[in-house]
């Protein structure tokens, strides 16, 4: 027997244990605003349809951050009947998952409704439809003695900021563009949550932030909005005038308010590398934009104009064995910027704890005073380029030496978290 013929007998073997697990489990319901169109097709009878705005629970659509699709649909719902079913109601109750890059997604899908009682069980792909509606279909049996196959149809617009990850995708400026948004498990909630963007480096993809730098669960952990966009081609600064990253960075930012509860008194970023030189820029031109800003492994180039609207609160971090960036120019940026927020000249140095001995680093935190913003700076001594507390890109000394006296993630949080948008 030939390895997909296995492999086929295998996944029918899960999908029919799922069915004999009885009902789906619920899930995290997302909000009573998910349109829902739900039909059920009876071989050689009826169709029956529910379709609208919900009227209880929700369905918590996610999608995965590596590959971007739709990922899960799970939770309870009440829908409404329409045409000849006006008047009734149906109970769903969906647990449907897709592994990472697999393209099918298994589970049940179970409909309670004056019509019939339907069980379906799912082995089919997750579609997202051009307005951004989630599609999955099940198939059922029912009727006796002879029963009958059941296709059911279920077509979701999930309106709630549901934990997870979500794709953000949409056309600016004639490119198509897209950004993961992470939202942590306070979204269920109704208060606004603060934002921050990630900006990833050179030659790397939006997944990678948070596959070294361990940025979910921090989010998670201090219930904030963590956001990946994603750079044209293989950087930020692109050279090819008909990209817009300034006018995408916007547009993520008011599309993360509107859609996801964002906070846009408490919006932020931070970058790596290339990533960090672009947070360095943006602070130039959108300072009105973000409430603070850090930059990991980049720097202001002395040769980028840099006039902002406003002083920016912004802290940045360079590594003395960097073999891509240097410190020099790290220490540099951070005197340029305590000039342009205003700052007394000359930095108070201080020595931070050597937590971990072992790592072969320390690291030096500077204060600038009398600034009209905050200007802070941390040089790693023997640190590379690196996320810093976090596992490296490249096994070391490759990129220079990874340091556990800090914990990059508390460094952005702790600064931002103190500021808000003016």
């Amino acid at each position: 027997m030939g390895l997909v013929r296995i492999a086929t007998w295998v996944l029918w073997a899960v999908v029919a244990t799922l069915f004999l697990l009885g009902a789906a489990a619920p899930g995290s319901a997302a909000s009573a605003d998910d349109e829902i169109d739900l039909q059920v097709s009876v071989t050689g009878g009826a169709t029956v349809r529910f379709k609208g705005t919900i009227l209880s629970g929700g369905l918590a659509l996610t999608d995965d951050q590596f590959d971007t699709g739709p990922a899960s649909v799970r939770g309870d719902a009440v829908v409404p009947g329409t045409g000849p079913n006006t008047g009734t109601e149906a109970h769903l109750a969906v647990d449907v998952n897709r592994p990472p890059l697999f393209p099918v997604a298994t589970g049940r899908i179970d409909v309670t409704s004056p019509q019939g009682n339907w069980k379906g069980f799912v082995l089919s792909p997750l579609k997202r439809s051009s307005d951004g509606r989630v599609e999955v279909r099940a198939v059922a049996i029912s009727g006796g003695p002879f029963p009958r196959p059941v296709s059911i149809s279920l077509s979701v617009a999930d309106a709630g900021r549901t934990p997870g990850d979500h794709y953000l995708g949409f056309v600016h400026n004639g490119q198509r563009r897209f950004a993961i948004v992470h939202v942590p498990p306070a979204g269920e909630g109704d208060a606004d949550l603060p934002v921050l963007l990630n900006l990833h480096g050179f030659l790397e993809r939006h997944w990678m932030v948070d596959f070294f730098g361990e940025t979910d669960a921090h989010a998670d952990a201090h219930s904030y909005i963590e956001v990946y966009p994603q750079s044209t081609g293989l950087r930020w600064l692109d050279s090819n005038p008909n990209v817009d990253d300034p006018g995408f960075l916007i547009e993520v930012v008011d599309r993360v308010v509107a859609d996801f509860g964002g906070d846009p008194a408490r919006v932020y970023i931070a970058g790596l590398s290339n990533g960090a030189f672009y947070t360095n820029v943006v602070s130039c031109d959108l300072a009105d934009r973000f409430g603070a800003a850090v930059s990991v492994v980049g720097y202001l180039p002395t040769d980028r104009p840099c006039a902002p609207s406003r002083p920016i609160p912004i802290t940045l971090l360079n590594g003395t064995k960097d073999p891509l960036v240097s410190h020099i120019e790290g220490r540099e940026a951070a005197t340029r910027w305590a000039d342009l927020n205003g700052c007394d000249p000359g930095a108070t140095v201080v020595d931070l704890p050597d937590i971990d001995p072992g790592d072969g680093t320390t690291v030096q935190r500077w204060d600038w005073s009398g600034c009209d913003a905050p200007v802070v700076y941390f040089e790693v001594v023997g640190g590379g380029h690196l996320w810093y507390g976090h596992k490296p890109f490249l096994p070391p000394p490759t990129l220079g030496g990874q340091t556990y006296d800090i914990d990059v993630n508390d460094v952005i949080w702790d600064f931002v978290s103190q500021f808000t948008v003016p």
